[in-house]
């Protein structure tokens, strides 16, 4: 098993998803359950970093969740024994945008992460 953690970013992204469905949509129980199931996905890296795919010219991996119609994306990469959560992005977002621009990889601090 591979140590798992969550860049600021990815935390901020799953905020807004949070606060998205509870307050744009008015759902907060799905708002709820979406978020535990990709924590429980972000949790899961550490036991099949590599189900994921590469993305083309990148070190770059990514897996997907499906829940409720939504697509969400998860952006990391593995370096030796860390699985670095960069990205938590909705599908309909101009993901690639933010994803690729200046400075993605440059990551100022890495937080430990722990869904429990």
């Amino acid at each position: 098993m591979q140590t798992v953690s969550i860049s600021p970013q990815a935390l901020t992204d799953l905020a807004e998803i949070d606060d998205y469905i509870t307050y744009e949509l008015l759902n907060p129980p799905a708002a709820e359950h979406l978020i535990e199931k990709l924590k429980g996905v972000i949790s899961d890296l550490a036991f099949s970093p590599e189900r994921g795919s590469r993305y083309k010219y990148t070190e770059m991996m990514f897996s997907t969740a499906i829940s409720f119609l939504e697509i969400i994306f998860f952006f990391y990469h593995i370096l030796s024994e860390v699985i670095y959560a960069d990205r938590v992005i909705h599908s309909k977002t101009k993901y690639l945008q933010d994803l690729l621009g200046p400075g993605f990889f440059v990551q100022k601090e890495i937080v430990p992460y722990n869904a429990k």
